[in-house]
């Protein structure tokens, strides 16, 4: 007898092969076909979730529960921005903080004179935390502090399978929220900018992503306390 988990591999692997034929006919056939195809194709995955087994995952799992993947993070020193980042969005948005900085004359600059909303090239993949102060030392990293995501932008919602607007780092699960965690730390702690370069495996797949962290101040003359992250994918591809 097949254990749980072989039986859902195999379950999936036969959903795969039916869907690969019907997006075969779809695209090989006329317009009467194509909508045929799509209609079959409907009501067989109506049949399917009817079907299917239980504790079959279908889906990612939530932020909390996934294990780990196998995760690559390659710090991009300070002296190297803009150039060292490959993403030419990040260099925008890094370049619209500069601006800002200089347009204050402070660093970090406040939300006042920093707007990422403005930077067109980043809309959808941009995050906005607050840095909290915790009454309890129980969460991990720094003591006293945590990160509240405030926004969450719409891509990053769609590639992360999941909205984590108002969570805390504590959404993740331990070595995601350790990565993190670490680069917000080290953002408030040096007071500027943290980029890295990032290769993470999902779902079988490699993707190669840029992340920049940037410590800015929700008033102009008040206390460091937001963080703006904008991401941007460089590459997916087969693992090696």
């Amino acid at each position: 007898m097949l254990s749980e988990a072989s039986e859902n591999l195999l379950f999936m692997g036969l959903l795969s092969n039916v869907l690969k034929r019907y997006a075969n006919l779809a695209f090989k056939t006329n317009a009467q076909n194509r909508r045929t195809a799509a209609e079959n194709m409907a009501k067989f995955m109506s049949i399917l979730q009817n079907q299917k087994p239980e504790n079959t995952l279908w889906g990612r799992p939530l932020a909390g529960d996934r294990i780990q993947q196998a995760r690559n993070v390659t710090d991009i020193p300070l002296e190297r921005l803009p150039d060292g980042l490959s993403a030419q969005p990040l260099r925008d948005m890094f370049g619209a903080w500069c601006r800002a900085v200089d347009a204050e004359g402070t660093s970090p600059p406040s939300r006042a004179h920093f707007q990422p909303q403005d930077v067109k090239s980043t809309l959808g993949r941009v995050m906005i935390a607050d840095r909290e102060e915790v009454q309890s030392c129980e969460i991990g990293g720094g003591p006293g502090w945590t990160y509240r995501y405030r926004l969450v932008g719409t891509e990053i919602v769609k590639t992360f399978g999941q909205d984590f607007t108002g969570e805390t780092v504590e959404i993740f699960h331990p070595p995601l929220q350790a990565m993190a965690r670490h680069q917000f730390d080290t953002a408030f702690v040096t007071l500027g900018p943290v980029a890295v370069r990032i290769s993470s495996v999902v779902d079988y797949l490699v993707y190669d992503y840029e992340k920049l962290v940037l410590p800015v101040r929700s008033s102009a003359g008040g206390p460091v306390d937001q963080a703006v992250v904008a991401t941007s994918q460089i590459n997916t591809r087969a693992p090696r």
